[in-house]
């Protein structure tokens, strides 16, 4: 498929041009924080789920955004993004993934353990001043904090990842 090399070529481009102000503030001062993950498993929405209620505990601002594969309505109670949110050339097209793209998230969390293209290319987007993911060395260059879990289960790293922001002064 001709879109790959593009949207790579992008998302490369990003993560080098990208000069937005990657300095971290406690959790105690963030406000704004975003989800993103691949709408694939029930696991994951349940620890998106989860992850949002733990953050609104705390007052804090969530927005989230999940890829979906098909076009299909699944009635998630936040926006999807599918590819047919980038054009042909990897430029990101429609309000709502653009809008969670150019906000400024003091902590933007991906949920996936290997992010596709198209979520690497959101992220290396982004104007988050953190951007929190799974340990693996593929994820480096697109994370400023990443965290492993000897444990998979989508539920039991989200209590980790939790417990590791609320200890950032």
């Amino acid at each position: 498929m001709i879109f790959n090399p593009w949207v790579k070529y992008k998302t490369k481009k990003s993560q080098k041009e990208n000069r937005a102000l990657r300095k971290s503030v406690g959790y105690k001062e963030a406000n704004n924080f975003g989800i993103i993950f691949n709408n694939d498993e029930q696991s994951k929405i349940e620890a998106a789920d989860k992850l949002i209620s733990l953050l609104k505990m705390d007052g804090k601002n969530i927005k989230t955004i999940a890829f979906e594969r098909k076009n299909s309505i699944k009635h998630l109670p936040y926006d999807t993004f599918t590819i047919n949110n980038f054009s042909f050339w990897g430029n990101l097209i429609g309000k709502p993934i653009n809008d969670f793209t150019n906000a400024k998230y003091d902590f933007l969390i991906c949920l996936d353990e290997q992010p596709n293209l198209l979520i690497r290319n959101i992220l290396a987007n982004s104007k988050a001043k953190c951007r929190i993911g799974r340990y693996d060395e593929i994820n480096q260059p697109t994370f400023e904090m990443l965290l492993q879990n000897s444990n998979a289960k989508d539920q039991d790293w989200v209590d980790s990842m939790y417990q590791y922001l609320r200890v950032i002064y």
